[in-house]
């Protein structure tokens, strides 16, 4: 009995290392709306046991960027991994959908749906930016 008991004490336990994101919400001023979370630097791979996978990191949603005097651009979830992006149609005609994968560089082209409203897309890394522009 003090065999057993002596192999479970020698036992190697271990609790690995983890952070929990916090923080997180939605603050809107006028036309303009910013949606976020508080992030770690240090995801990495997904997680996976048996049938479940996580993924840390940073919201893959893609983000819009509202344009000044344009409709407002909406982003709505449309199944799990994409998203619907539409505006009132009833605000004009000859906007068009354009996209960018920084904000900080690069220049806005045109998305492949054009003036298509709405349109899906998926959600996946890396991030893109979305907004409406008339020619």
């Amino acid at each position: 009995m003090s065999a057993g008991l002596c192999l479970t004490a020698l036992a190697q336990l271990a609790v690995p290392w983890h952070t929990i994101a916090g923080g997180g919400g939605v603050s809107t001023g006028g036309v303009y709306s910013v949606s976020g979370t508080i992030g770690q630097p240090d995801a990495g791979e997904p997680l996976t046991g048996g049938p479940f996978s996580v993924t840390g990191g940073f919201w893959a949603l893609p983000q819009v960027v509202q344009t000044e005097d344009a409709p407002t651009l909406y982003v709505t979830l449309a199944a799990p991994g994409w998203v619907t992006l539409w505006w009132a149609p009833d605000t004009g005609t000859n906007w068009v959908l354009q996209e960018r994968p920084s904000l900080t560089s690069g220049s806005w082209i045109n998305s492949p749906s054009g003036p298509t409203n709405p349109v899906t897309v998926q959600a996946t890394l890396p991030a893109k930016f979305y907004r409406l522009h008339k020619p």
